[in-house]
């Protein structure tokens, strides 16, 4: 690993911590899942999910709310690592167009990011602190907030992003 690509991955943990409660007034809206997708997406599948792991861990670690249990622990740090992994297997294939069909793939990973996160986050939060049927229902309210937020965010700033990284390129050539 280069030096560059540490950098990189220190960054977009960074970025993707001071992301997760840059929009705290709005429960369950974060900027963290584009951020560890981009991550991937720059410099690659492996440094996309150590950016999952460890700006993870740092969210659920360090967060104002409270440290979270293990187990629920266990269950972001997969999330955001299959989110980061994700954004690496896109690499190269989501140049910036002005098309309808690049609206609807970057809205459909702003959706499918946003389920990677949380459905084993809300099946084991649901498990922990049931009565699970009735616990995963009251759910779905804060699910629909990340995947319509980030629906939103993948379509209107992942283009100001790819364009962005013609400028600063982490991936050495790549």
């Amino acid at each position: 690993m280069t030096t560059r690509t540490v950098a990189g991955i220190g960054i977009f943990t960074a970025l993707a911590y001071a992301g997760s409660f840059v929009l705290m007034v709005i429960p369950n809206a974060t900027l963290s899942i584009l951020t560890v997708f981009f991550a991937g997406y720059c410099i690659g599948r492996l440094c996309g999910f150590v950016t999952g792991v460890v700006s993870s861990a740092l969210i659920s670690l360090f967060n104002p709310y409270g440290m979270v249990v293990l187990p629920l622990l266990l269950a972001q740090l997969s999330g955001y690592s299959l989110v980061g992994l994700l954004g690496g297997a896109f690499a190269h294939r989501l140049e910036p167009r002005t098309s309808l069909v690049y609206v609807a793939v970057l809205g459909s990973l702003g959706v499918t990011t946003a389920l990677l996160y949380h459905v084993p986050v809300s099946i084991v939060d649901a498990w922990l602190f049931g009565p699970f049927r009735e616990r995963l229902i009251v759910s779905l309210s804060f699910v629909m907030v990340t995947v319509l937020s980030n629906l939103v965010f993948f379509v209107v700033f992942f283009p100001i992003l790819a364009k962005l990284q013609k400028v600063v390129n982490f991936s050495n050539g790549r």
